[in-house]
């Protein structure tokens, strides 16, 4: 089941947040401070810890009530109706071994080793094999000896890659990591992207300061006919946090007429 809005009471700087319209793709957008952050760790909050409740009437809905107030009305699929809600995947900034560390985990999850393989052959594609990595066969056979010979932006790529794979239908949040990588590889990694996140049933919510990655998110979700949307948040003078969403058609003009999104 997807979220299909979220709704944010006292979460850090977010409050009297409502977002509707959420799509498969959501790129989350916005100037420095204006709760981008924030909203992923709501989001991710919601699906680990949220109350999940199906009103007669309405739509499930999965809450987290404490000195905060997080709600957020799913989509409903009867096929993952009786299925407990995966855990969601996290990727959040950090050091190039930190991040190496966390393409290893993945790596011991059921069927991760599969997954950062196939990731890992989708990078090399794009950005060059890493050749310390391969035998004298030309094969990755230990993704873990291939993160430690990676750069920064490839491990980010396949860390990315992995996680939508492995989501299983639930939320997958990206944090701003999208510096690390070099503009010229957005729009094959994104096409990955886009492919991973259908093929693993997935929800990616992923903020950004770049236009490039919009343009491609974008790009890549029309050609594979994906839903998306971009979700720009601001703050009115009262310092309650609003949302500017964009999808479809609408979408499209903007970026065709250059309107900047982030």
């Amino acid at each position: 089941m997807h979220l299909r809005e979220i709704r944010v009471e006292n979460w850090n700087r977010l409050s009297g947040l409502r977002i509707t319209d959420l799509q498969q793709i959501n790129l989350i957008t916005g100037i420095n401070g204006t709760g981008k952050s924030a909203l992923l760790g709501a989001l991710t909050t919601l699906a680990e810890w949220g109350t999940l409740t199906i009103p007669d009437g309405g739509p499930p809905r999965l809450a987290y009530e404490t000195s905060v107030k997080l709600e957020a009305d799913l989509a409903y699929d009867e096929q993952r109706a009786d299925r407990p809600i995966p855990k969601p995947h996290r990727i959040e900034p950090t050091d190039w071994k930190r991040r190496a560390d966390v393409l290893a985990r993945q790596c011991e999850t059921p069927g991760g080793h599969e997954a950062a393989l196939q990731s890992i052959e989708i990078v090399d594609r794009i950005s060059g094999p890493v050749e310390a990595a391969r035998t004298g066969d030309g094969r990755i056979r230990d993704p873990r000896q291939w993160a430690t010979n990676a750069g920064s932006g490839q491990l980010a790529m396949a860390e990315t890659l992995t996680a939508c794979s492995l989501a299983a239908g639930g939320v997958v949040t990206v944090d701003v990591i999208d510096g690390n990588v070099h503009a010229s590889a957005f729009d094959e990694w994104w096409t990955a992207l886009v492919d991973a996140t259908r093929a693993g049933g997935a929800q990616l919510f992923w903020a950004t300061h770049r236009q490039e990655t919009v343009h491609a998110a974008v790009s890549a979700a029309n050609k594979a006919a994906a839903s998306c949307a971009v979700h720009l948040l601001w703050q009115h003078e009262s310092s309650k946090a609003a949302c500017t969403s964009y999808r479809g058609e609408t979408l499209n003009a903007a970026i065709e007429v250059g309107l900047s999104l982030t």
